[in-house]
């Protein structure tokens, strides 16, 4: 998984976009029945989204 700084860049709009609806997001699973547990990952993914719609660098995958 190696980054490529050309698709990281074209996609920094969409990832920022997509982690601001992210509040829309979780209200919609969760008046469909899905548990707060069930969105953990769904959360994470929206928090990284942020980070790399709000970063100008390349961003190398990292363990948490």
């Amino acid at each position: 998984m190696w980054p490529r700084a050309e698709f990281q860049t074209a996609n920094r709009a969409t990832a920022a976009a997509l982690a601001e609806e992210g509040p829309l997001l979780r209200e919609a699973a969760l008046n469909e029945g899905f548990n707060t547990n069930a969105l953990v990952l769904t959360d994470e993914l929206l928090r990284t989204w942020a980070r790399a719609g709000a970063s100008t660098n390349i961003i190398w995958p990292t363990i948490t």
